[in-house]
């Protein structure tokens, strides 16, 4: 499904729903393609937790989101599905945190949390 935003209009989208829904726990939020027209894509890059990059990606209404390694990468959440669509995308970003969190050791969230990092959600 594509988007009814341009995807300049939808970076500020995107922004303000990481923002919200991972407030500290998220940095170095960057966007790497910003492109308009025919086939139009996104793609931005921020860190979660001090621990995994996470990059998203947005070409011509499907999406997606991964944890990039150095010879491969790991999805962590593909869409469009009937359950994940960009029209909740703060709900599709919940859903990436709780599948991020499962992938970090217990012991890393705790100390951060201990450390008055916001590790809880």
């Amino acid at each position: 499904m594509r988007l009814d935003e341009s995807m300049s209009e939808y970076v500020k989208v995107f922004s303000r729903a990481v923002r919200n829904v991972f407030g500290e726990d998220q940095e170095s939020l960057i966007f790497l393609e910003v492109r308009d027209g025919p086939r139009p894509a996104l793609q931005a890059s921020f860190v979660l937790y001090e621990y995994w990059q996470i990059i998203f990606g947005y070409e011509d209404g499907i999406f997606g989101f991964e944890i990039p390694f150095r010879t491969s990468s790991a999805a962590v959440l593909l869409g469009p599905t009937k359950e994940w669509t960009l029209n909740d995308l703060e709900g599709v970003l919940r859903e990436v945190d709780r599948r991020v969190r499962l992938r970090i050791p217990d012991k890393y969230l705790a100390a951060r949390e201990a450390e008055g990092l916001r590790a809880s959600h």
